[in-house]
């Protein structure tokens, strides 16, 4: 499969480049396929004797993922999940060190619409099939695009659930930015955010 190939000359040019000097302290971000496609790059240079010191995946794309091994804790020392439509275009499997699910991932309306804020209205099978109506899948690199800019816009806190993170209602020990994160800090966090940017609240976000 083709993903797979790019996946391999992409481990061997990282591989060779880190052996003729390049700093390995390097990260990798990647949204939908992308996301999956650097997964697969991170076990490839892995077999090599390289550990990717950093993995953003944005949005990891659930279609097609039973054709692909998806990225993982294996794919890298540090992965990171920045989640916005899971189960819709995005995968729901927790599988990384720090799992980000800003409005949970899952803004469900009235109507059983997974949305996130400012996406006014959910995808048809058909617009899935055509990659039409990709708002929710795409707020993930639009999050982490505004986290790069500053960082203390997009602030997560720890909780075991989304019903654990309103029952906190901003009252966190352990908190994250969503990037860059603390390596130290592990497991799912949540927050709030604005429907249009700048998204990011600050601590305001810990509050649902």
């Amino acid at each position: 499969m083709v993903s797979l190939e790019v996946a391999k000359d992409l481990a061997n040019a990282l591989v060779r480049l880190i052996q003729a000097g390049m700093n390995p302290d390097i990260t990798l971000v990647g949204h939908s396929l992308g996301a999956t496609l650097l997964g697969l790059t991170g076990r490839y240079t892995q077999q090599q004797n390289v550990t990717i010191p950093w993995l953003y995946a944005l949005d990891a794309a659930r279609l097609l993922c039973s054709l692909y091994p998806q990225v993982d804790k294996t794919s890298g020392r540090t992965v990171v999940f920045v989640r916005t439509d899971p189960g819709g275009m995005g995968t729901n499997e927790s599988t990384a060190h720090v799992d980000h699910r800003p409005n949970n991932g899952e803004y469900v309306t009235s109507s059983g619409s997974r949305l996130q804020p400012g996406c006014n209205r959910s995808y048809s099978p058909q617009e899935v099939a055509s990659a039409g109506n990709r708002c929710s899948h795409d707020s993930a690199w639009r999050y982490f695009c505004e986290a790069l800019v500053d960082r203390s816009r997009l602030i997560l806190g720890l909780a075991l659930s989304w019903f654990d993170f309103v029952a906190k209602n901003g009252t966190f020990t352990t908190t994250n930015y969503l990037w860059p994160v603390d390596p130290s800090k592990q497991g799912l966090f949540y927050c709030t955010t604005w429907a249009s940017a700048p998204y990011g609240k600050g601590e305001q976000g810990l509050y649902p």
